[in-house]
């Protein structure tokens, strides 16, 4: 919880750090680099060392090198400014499906996403997902990177589960979505 509000608070920081420099009209040239799956900035290269060192200090007092959490946020694809991107551009059906399977630390039914939506059948929930994939595509992403789906047959009865990738699980918790 402590490291979400830190990095809450340090995303704020720079926004407001950018905003105020752009009011001025003043020239930054940012430098990016990527830790841990995260892209960072800096000002300057005195700025980026500093700040990669205290991430690698920071990192070596809080984890150890088996921490699974750390595995996938190095693994995913889901930036905070890729995250954003995504947010902004999917429709009103597409949050509640996304927020729903967040809420749930499980496989979710289509069943189950279908009744929570208030959609007529399963063919409105495709056409849902269907909307997600796009934008998800539209970032040079694959649904895969967004959601996992699991059939299951039971003699002639098909039953489709849903999960969302654990990278965008993480992305969203720390940037405090959908709250």
């Amino acid at each position: 919880m402590a490291i979400q509000t830190a990095n809450f608070l340090l995303d704020r920081t720079f926004r407001f750090l950018y905003n105020s420099l752009r009011l001025w009209r003043a020239e930054i040239v940012a430098i990016e680099f990527k830790h841990r799956g995260k892209v960072w900035r800096a000002d300057t290269p005195e700025e980026a060392v500093k700040l990669r060192s205290m991430l690698e200090e920071y990192e070596r007092r809080h984890s150890t090198p088996d921490d699974e959490e750390w595995r996938i946020r190095a693994e995913t694809v889901w930036t905070p400014d890729m995250f954003w991107d995504f947010i902004r551009s999917v429709g009103d059906q597409q949050v509640k499906l996304l927020e729903t399977m967040l809420s749930r630390p499980s496989w979710v039914t289509a069943r189950e996403l279908t009744k929570v939506l208030q959609l007529s059948n399963e063919m409105a929930l495709a056409g849902v997902l269907s909307g997600l994939s796009k934008q998800v595509k539209a970032l040079g992403l694959r649904p895969i990177n967004l959601y996992q789906v699991d059939v299951r047959w039971d003699g002639k009865k098909k039953t489709r589960s849903f999960f969302l990738d654990q990278g965008f699980r993480l992305t969203a918790e720390e940037m405090g979505w959908p709250h």
